[in-house]
């Protein structure tokens, strides 16, 4: 039985996703057409797709993702597939892991000063540990916080200078934020 991208194949909490799936709030979905195979030893199930598609899982690709949860010493990133004309992305991982070292060169005394949950990134992957443990960086001016909501009212903010702003409850908040923050330049 062939499934579609977007077809949900098992509930996340039965299955992890492999290669050709993704997980989208709590169940797995299939992000190629082809075969679905589970494997129930490892718990996990992945598309074998006969057409070959480009992935560029690899370390240093460029993922996008939302910030889940900030501690101290790092950031929990829920990493999202994407297709451009050129290529397919898919993450080896729904989630990746960002350490407080990553996000710019220099001292850096907290995750939770730069990055806030709900922030939208584009990362690098800089390092991936056994089959589903990847490692993110922000450092570079292309890379950081592309979009940020407010902590206390989630309006969009908007960029001042090197820090951004709530217009609506005057709110200034520092992130490492991107070049392009506010416009982002999306792969095509």
């Amino acid at each position: 039985m062939a499934v579609t991208p977007g077809e949900r194949l098992a509930a996340a909490e039965e299955f992890m996703p492999g290669d050709g799936t993704y997980e989208d709030n709590g169940d797995v979905y299939a992000s190629v057409v082809g075969e679905p195979q589970y494997d129930s030893e490892e718990y996990s199930v992945r598309v074998n797709s006969p057409i070959k598609q480009p992935r560029l899982n690899v370390v240093n690709s460029i993922v996008y993702g939302r910030v889940m949860q900030t501690y101290d010493n790092y950031a929990i990133v829920q990493l999202y597939p994407y297709s451009t004309k050129r290529f397919r992305l898919t993450p080896p991982s729904s989630f990746a892991m960002l350490r407080v070292s990553n996000i710019r060169r220099g001292y850096v005394k907290s995750v939770r000063d730069e990055l806030g949950v709900g922030d939208w990134v584009r990362a690098k992957i800089s390092d991936i540990k056994a089959k589903f443990y990847v490692n993110l960086s922000l450092e570079g001016p292309k890379l950081g916080v592309i979009k940020a909501y407010c902590p206390r009212c989630r309006t969009p903010l908007v960029r001042r200078g090197r820090d951004l702003y709530c217009p609506h409850c005057k709110l200034h908040v520092r992130r490492k934020i991107a070049e392009d923050y506010g416009n982002p330049q999306l792969p095509r």
